[in-house]
């Protein structure tokens, strides 16, 4: 505590003893640093982890665990195509019609990543020019080849009620969970989306 004398009562003050025993126990049990411990490491998005990113997750609106397509099927890649889905006879089982998932819980630093976007999310317009912020937050300013630099992310306006996010790579099925199911990339309604990427 800063300032302990001015906490020390009047006819206290001067008692060589107890100001003695006071100051002692002020400098054993200071808490200043265990304040900022628990500031960094539960309120601050910069330096949060394990738990105290989960509730600044909470605050803001996002989840860790996402749920991640996954899992390749023996058959056809879709209808009409008639292509093999490349996984032959006793690999993999026979689709069911229903695409696999599984629930993948993101690492601090992922996690982190997802709730800064989403804080630029709960503060955007929905424009085009602030979603493709948060996809520069999401997966960074690109590879900077060709004139001009060709950005990793970037969303187009069809102006026809369409939005289409573009990808100069191709994504892990983690990434595009985090663009389809994380609810993190704002969405105007009756606007219908589309993925592209090599």
């Amino acid at each position: 505590m800063q300032d302990v004398q001015q906490t020390i009562i009047g006819q206290y003050a001067t008692s060589p003893i107890l100001t003695a025993l006071i100051n002692s126990m002020n400098a054993a049990i200071d808490p200043s640093s265990n304040i900022d411990n628990f500031y960094n490491l539960m309120f601050n998005p910069d330096t949060a982890v394990g738990y105290g990113l989960d509730c600044i997750g909470r605050i803001v609106g996002v989840n860790r665990v996402l749920t991640v397509a996954t899992g390749q099927f023996f058959g056809y890649s879709g209808p009409g195509t008639m292509q093999a889905s490349g996984t032959p006879y006793n690999t993999n089982v026979y689709n069911t019609g229903t695409s696999g998932t599984e629930n993948v819980s993101l690492s601090d630093a992922a996690f982190r990543t997802l709730v800064f976007a989403k804080m630029a999310a709960n503060l955007s317009g929905n424009s085009v020019a602030d979603i493709n912020f948060i996809l520069i937050i999401l997966f960074g300013q690109g590879n900077g080849s060709g004139p001009p630099p060709q950005p990793a992310a970037y969303c187009t306006d069809g102006q026809n009620m369409t939005m289409t996010y573009t990808l100069s790579f191709t994504p892990t099925n983690i990434q595009v969970a985090i663009i389809e199911n994380s609810g993190v990339l704002p969405r105007p309604s009756g606007v219908s989306v589309t993925l592209v990427h090599p």
